[in-house]
């Protein structure tokens, strides 16, 4: 669709996002400033489904959705959360159109604007060479010699 946003979250893998038609507008963070940008987890919830019925069977403290409740646009949240600030002045900004593809490096913090009436864009993921444990806000990343043994 267009006119969407993706909220400031990273994710743990590497990212080749190809766009076809429309545009996205890619607003990035190194992976440095996690704590600046105030980490958070969404727990995941697990569900079944029973007697026409959904009901919650399980609510674990894992997850993988991590996103940060700064919103990157706002000089309240500026005042809101008062680390922000300094990694706002180094974040990076990244427009995409067809044809452009575009490498989001594993723990890079994204925010996406979706642009235009539609936007049709694919992303290609693969084996993070970057690690870090998560949710963990004061975890440093680490060389993913598991899956790139030749890192060590």
């Amino acid at each position: 669709g267009g006119a969407t946003k993706g909220k400031l979250h990273f994710d743990p893998f590497e990212n080749l996002m190809v766009v076809v038609e429309g545009g996205k507008n890619f607003t990035l963070f190194h992976p440095h400033e996690n704590e600046r940008l105030y980490e958070g987890h969404i727990r995941e919830g697990h569900f079944t489904y029973a007697n026409g019925s959904f009901s919650r069977s399980n609510l674990p403290d894992t997850t993988a959705m991590v996103m940060s409740p700064v919103h990157i646009n706002s000089a309240a949240d500026a005042a809101r959360y008062p680390l922000f600030p300094p990694a706002n002045r180094t974040r990076l900004h990244c427009p995409t159109s067809p044809g452009d593809v575009l490498y989001v490096p594993s723990f890079w913090w994204h925010e996406v604007d979706s642009q235009g009436p539609y936007t049709l864009a694919a992303n290609l993921w693969f084996k993070p060479v970057l690690t870090k444990r998560y949710p963990c806000k004061t975890c440093r990343l680490g060389f993913n010699t598991a899956d790139y043994p030749h890192l060590r």
